[in-house]
């Protein structure tokens, strides 16, 4: 598959992660912008599309899409890794945007 190329899994990728992030922005009072339900129902969806992500056949991926995926289940397994092995929420959540633009920037190409 080329790599400007998209798929219908990778986009429902996209969506989720876009979907997530948006649901972790805080306000200025510190509190989930969109509440904690929104943000529960986010990482809910996110954990279903990169289970059907992974599951999908290989000529459903492209580079940009595996990697949005990696950045993803990294965010999802965050709160999971110990405090001494995982690495700090704002690298784990820049990575996540990067691979967000890397990926729609494969739209903006095609």
């Amino acid at each position: 598959m080329a790599e400007s190329e998209r798929t219908e899994v990778a986009d429902r990728l996209e969506e989720s992660a876009d979907l997530l992030v948006t649901s972790l922005c805080v306000g200025d009072d510190g509190e989930l912008l969109l509440g904690d339900a929104a943000a529960d129902e986010a990482l809910d969806a996110a954990r279903e599309t990169l289970v059907l992500y992974t599951e999908a056949p290989g000529s459903e991926h492209t580079d940009s899409a595996d990697v949005l995926a990696e950045a993803l289940d990294a965010l999802l397994a965050w709160p999971r890794t110990s405090a001494e092995q995982r690495p700090d929420f704002k690298v784990v959540l820049y990575a996540l945007e990067m691979a967000r633009y890397q990926y729609g920037g494969e739209s903006r190409r095609t």
